[in-house]
């Protein structure tokens, strides 16, 4: 269960030219460390970088990954007119694969999409998530965009605000940021899990992320 209630209070706090949250003990923000340690992706290493292909590479490729035809896939390029394919393509290629029961082809193409379609589609996650930040602090904005609710869902820390009502309650949220101390804020807040995804020098970055 996602409270919006916590999410509406920090949303408030969060400032469109700093990207950061704008709280009495300072400015806090999402940081790499965060995206290592909650969504285990990498934040060190050199940038991966997609080969070009052509059309009739492209083609090789979704014949032997996904099992379609030649025909099928260059009907399908035909279509998009680039080589790339349709979110709906690939759903129909996933239930075919499922009902042939060629469970890696089937995988395969379920991945495919739940990539390009959800987590962030041609997007930097972290750049992305603070772009929808900005657009979901304006008034007018009834929604936040990308992953936000990973960062105060289904967590240990986060149960403390969980409502004891369905209702959403903003101001006992507001209050308690408005109250907040150093003393209130955990500092370190993965301890042991740092033995998996130890802390990274760069992400003590501050500046521009593109």
């Amino acid at each position: 269960m996602i409270d919006k209630g916590i999410i509406f209070a920090f949303v408030e706090r969060w400032h469109r030219d700093t990207n950061s949250f704008h709280l009495p003990i300072g400015e806090m923000m999402i940081t790499l460390d965060n995206v290592s340690s909650l969504l285990h992706i990498s934040i060190t290493g050199a940038f991966f970088s997609v080969s070009v292909f052509n059309k009739d590479e492209c083609v090789d490729i979704l014949a032997e990954l996904l099992g379609v035809s030649h025909g099928v896939a260059y009907a399908e390029f035909n279509v998009t007119r680039t080589t790339t394919v349709r979110y709906s393509w690939l759903l129909d290629v996933y239930h075919q694969r499922c009902r042939e029961q060629h469970w890696q082809m089937a995988a395969r193409a379920f991945m495919l999409f739940l990539v390009g379609c959800t987590l962030f589609s041609d997007k930097t996650a972290l750049a992305y998530l603070y772009d929808n930040l900005q657009k979901a602090s304006i008034h007018q904005t009834r929604t936040v965009s990308g992953l936000s609710p990973s960062y105060v869902e289904d967590y240990p820390r986060a149960l403390k605000w969980k409502p004891k009502r369905d209702k959403v309650l903003v101001l006992p949220f507001r209050k308690a940021l408005d109250e907040i101390d150093v003393d209130d804020v955990c500092w370190t807040p993965y301890g042991e899990h740092q033995l998996k995804r130890p802390f990274e020098d760069v992400s003590l970055f501050r500046g521009w992320i593109r």
